[in-house]
Formats: C-alpha cells, structure tokens, sequence
C-alpha cells in the first residue's frame, strides 16, 4: 500500500521527515477512490478520501480522516468543525469558516474530468453531496487544468450572509421553531387543565377515516398516541405504503444510532432510533447502508467488518429488530444479498467479492444459527465475467449476478459445494454494442418484478437509463421503454420497483435519491421520467451520501402494531 511522505519545508531545503504513514484501511463497498492530505493551521492534518466510480469517474462518497499521533493512525471523523477543506491539484483549510465567509463544516472537491472541471460539494452536516459544472473553465489542448488559490485579502471580508430567510442562520430557525413548539406545548397543557377534552377523548371511529390518508410512519404514530388509539381496528394496509429513502445521520457526540427517513408520498422526513451494537474501534465511525429486502437492511460500522441484518420497524419504535451477522472481511467486495424475511426455511445471506482481474470469485453465505460464514472460492477461467458492482438477485432457489457486459452468473447456495456458472444466454449485447468492457462505465442493476428478471443501466456520462426484461421462454433480453403500472426507485447501491397507492404520480418514473430544498424546508424530490427520457428538475440536485431506497414489510408491520 502506497505511504504518504511527510516534508517539513519551513527551511530551505525540504526534508522528509517520515514515509511510514500508510492509508486508512480500504473503503469496503467502493474500489476506486483519491486522498487529499488536508494539513490545517495548528499541526492537524485530516485525509479526505473521495471514492469514485463510472466512466467518466463520478464521486459519489467521501469519508475524512484525521491522523491520531498517539496511536500512528488514521480515524474516521464526522466533522472538521468550523472549517472548510479546498481539495483539487492544491489543497488547503480554511481554519474559520465564519470569519472567510465559507460555509462550515464543508468540502469542495475540485476535479477536472475529460477536460470539463466540476466542482464536488460535501456537507457534512446532513453527509450530502453535490455536483455543480464550472462555466467557461474548460480544459484546452495545451494541458492546462483548474486549481484553487488563496487571495491575499482571503478572510478579510465580513461573512456573507446565509440563505435563511431575514439573514438568520440554520441553528437560529431551529432554536426558534422549538422555542415555539414548546410554547404550544404549554398552551396545550394549560387548555388541557381547564377543562378542555384530552386527544383520547377523541372517538375512533373518526380517526378509521383518516388511515387510508396517512403513511404508514404517521399510522403507527398515530396508535402510540394513548391506549384509546392504540385500539385502532383498521389494517395497517390501508395506510399509504411506498418505499421509504433512508440515510444514516452523522453519529458525532450521539449515543444512539439514528435513521433518517424521507418518505416520498407523504413528503415527510421521519428519524428512527435503531439499536446497532457499538463497534470495537475507537472511531466508531457512521454506518454503511448495502442492502435491502423485505423490510430488512444490511448495516455494517465503518472499518471493523461487522455486519447487521436490521429491521427498523420490528418492534419500532423501541430501536427495531437487530441480527448480528459474523465478521466478514471482503476484499474486492461486490455485493450484499439475501433471500427472503429472516426466519423462513430458504433465508440466506450471501456476501460476494473478487480478485481484480475477476478470474477468481468468493462466494460467502450465511444462515440462522451459523457462526461463522460458509466460504467458496470459485474459479472464473472459461467464460469472462466482469461481475457488476451491484448486489445479486435471488429468484427460483438461486441467486442471479449480472456482469458489466450483460451476462448472467448463477449460484445455488442449497449445494454442498457451490458452483460458479456463467449462463450461455442471454447472449446478445444488451446495450447493442459487441464492445467488452473491462472496467465498470455505468450503474448495472438487476431487480426482480413479478417474477420476472429486469435490467436497469444508467450511463454515467450522460445520465441516460434503459431498462430491460429477461424472456426466460427464450432467454433473451427485451427493451421496457415505459412502466405504467409502478415506479423505479434507484440509488448507489440498490434499485427496486414498486406498485405505488392510489393516485400516486410516480408511475413511469425512476425516483432518485437527489433533491432540492425550498424555502419551507420542504424537499423538491428528483426523478427520472422514462416517458421524456430526461431528469426533473435535475440529476445534479443536492445527494445525500449513503442512502438506500427501503420497501417495508407490512407483515412485521402487522406483528407490530397488534401488539
């Protein structure tokens, strides 16, 4: 592993001080990534490592590191305070944000890809990401490229004002609207205690009427309530279900780990308190969101290879229902899977990684009861096969992976001893081209809808999306050029589709992650439109980092609320 040099060049002639400062452990979900050492006034120096991915290669996370002098190594870090990192060709710190008139707590990524120089925003605030083009700053012929520079009156100006309405800052708002919640709060308490009626004097039979008009989230709020409500009779199906975006909440000096939950119906943002043992580390670090499945989701900590199957709405809301998966340690890692709701006779979970030429693939798998994962190392020498990055889909008994260059690979993970197969159809290109790919150029998905095999690649240069299904009666791959019955729900990790509630405008549209804010701090979502084939309002609205899209399982649900 390549070491960092450290140079004291505060005299004449740099000296190399050291060379043994290696680089934090390897990101476990992405292999492409850059580090830009960050040193800061004072002798602090942090790494912020921007993993990549696609061609042309996009960022799509990044992790900050500060380097710990007693222990002579990296840890993970969720905040650089009141700073703001300027990484590109040169790097450096701005120590006070609010006297340079920078935004704290923030990284701005500057990198040049096939000549056009885009600048990566990072809060890490709420861990978001955004991508913004700088006009007129094209790379010419003669190799010149952008870079960031420091002013000599840098610092010297007054601070801008923030974005809030009346100049006010964020925090501001926010001690504002809890100030005048608690003030309602009190005024509700002193009408209570003058003789006005309480909500469990509110009839029931009034409350059936407005299920079929609430998500899910607000139904099981809306039990909890007081024990009058909590003998609600309507079914929870009757609440409006749809899959939910969920992105982890920087830990910082919190003991409990949350969930942040957006649901896209009901336009409403939900925090879920979720009970993940605490990781052996001294950085704990924030979790890892990887996969999704019937209500459950794989969560692991990041750098000490524990992973978890989570279901946050089991036993909701007292932390949800926890599995603790044994270690695993996957290098060249690939995908997360599972089969079915923990419990069932055919639930397994599968762990699957390669060497980086793919002539060698690692299969793990993992049942109730198991303590350790069952390990196959499988060879890959008669047929290429660039395994996708994405996770596999399990369907008929086995589970499915579909490669960078549209063939499919099946494992049966009920064999004694596990064979790699690479199937011989579908064989035609999928994409129309004969072209192999060595290399990842785009996001490959494979996802299960009505028992059907269905393909969805986005291009990463130009953000273009083509979805396709499998014709098992003759193995061939067919273009879907529309979905009117159900919605697209896509992220870094995972796609999913997904019948939506009645009177839901979200069929024939692939949903992403990315949003806007407005002024009320409510979020304008993005989403992909297959019928004009182009993205409203953009593709390159705000991300947040580590977000996954989550289908709830109504039968836990069930479980839950009838308790």
């Amino acid at each position: 592993m390549v070491s960092l040099v450290a140079t004291d060049a505060s005299g004449p002639t740099p000296v190399v001080e050291r060379t043994d400062m290696r680089h934090p452990p390897a990101c476990p979900v992405h292999e492409g990534y850059k580090c830009y050492p960050v040193p800061c006034p004072g002798g602090e120096l942090f790494l912020v490592r921007c993993c990549l991915f696609g061609l042309p290669a996009e960022v799509v996370d990044v992790k900050v590191f500060r380097w710990n002098d007693e222990d002579n190594a990296w840890e993970t870090v969720v905040t650089i305070r009141e700073r703001t990192f300027f990484a590109g060709r040169f790097t450096f710190a701005v120590p006070s944000a609010a006297e340079a008139g920078t935004r704290v707590n923030t990284i701005h990524v500057l990198r040049s890809v096939y000549g056009e120089s885009h600048i990566y925003t990072v809060s890490l605030d709420d861990m978001t990401l955004r991508m913004s083009a700088v006009e007129g700053c094209d790379d010419d012929d003669d190799g010149d490229q952008a870079f960031w520079a420091l002013p000599t009156s840098f610092g010297l100006v007054a601070a801008r004002s923030s974005d809030t309405p009346g100049g006010l800052s964020n925090e501001v708002m926010q001690t504002r609207s809890e100030h005048c919640c608690k003030e309602e709060e009190k005024e509700d308490m002193m009408t209570n205690s003058a003789g006005e009626r309480r909500w469990c004097d509110f009839h029931t039979d009034l409350l059936q009427l407005l299920v079929p008009k609430i998500s899910f989230i607000d139904f099981l709020h809306l039990k909890a309530v007081c024990k009058q409500w909590n003998s609600i009779t309507s079914p929870i199906q009757n609440a409006k279900v749809s899959p939910l975006l969920m992105t982890t909440r920087p830990a910082g000096g919190a003991k409990e780990d949350v969930l942040e939950v957006f649901d896209p119906v009901s336009e409403k943002k939900y925090n879920i308190r979720v009970n993940v043992p605490a990781s052996g580390l001294k950085s704990q670090g924030s979790q890892l969101l990887h996969f999704t499945k019937n209500g459950g989701i794989i969560v692991s900590r990041g750098g000490d290879h524990m992973f978890f199957l989570v279901n946050p709405f089991k036993d909701y809301p007292n932390g949800g229902h926890v599995i603790a998966l044994p270690a695993l340690d996957l290098l060249g890692h690939k995908g997360l899977s599972f089969s079915s709701v923990p419990g069932s006779p055919d639930f397994v979970v599968l762990a699957t990684s390669c060497t980086p030429d793919d002539k060698v693939i690692t299969i793990q798998t993992w049942r109730m009861g198991d303590e350790e994962w069952k390990e196959e190392i499988l060879g890959n020498y008669d047929v290429p096969f660039f395994m996708s990055s994405q996770s596999p889909v399990f369907q008929d008994g086995v589970f499915y992976f579909l490669d960078i260059n549209d063939r499919l690979g099946v494992v049966d993970p009920n064999e004694d001893e596990m064979e790699w197969r690479v199937l011989d159809k579908p064989d035609q290109p999928i994409r129309g081209s004969t072209e192999v790919h060595l290399a990842e150029w785009e996001h490959n998905y494979l996802v299960e809808w009505k028992a059907e095999l269905v393909a969805i690649f986005r291009d990463s240069a130009d953000g273009s999306v083509r979805m396709f299904k499998l014709d098992r009666s003759q193995m061939v791959w067919s273009e879907l050029e529309v979905m009117e019955d159900a919605a697209v729900f896509w992220d870094r990790r995972n796609a999913l589709i997904a019948v939506l509630p009645t009177g839901e405008d979200l069929c024939n549209k692939m949903s992403l992650p990315n949003y806007s804010e407005t002024d009320r701090g409510g979020r304008t979502r993005s989403f992909y439109s297959f019928r004009e084939q182009c993205y409203y309002p953009s593709f390159n609205a705000k991300e947040p980092m580590n977000a996954v899209w989550f289908q709830p399982d109504l039968n836990a649900l069930m479980a839950t609320t009838h308790q």
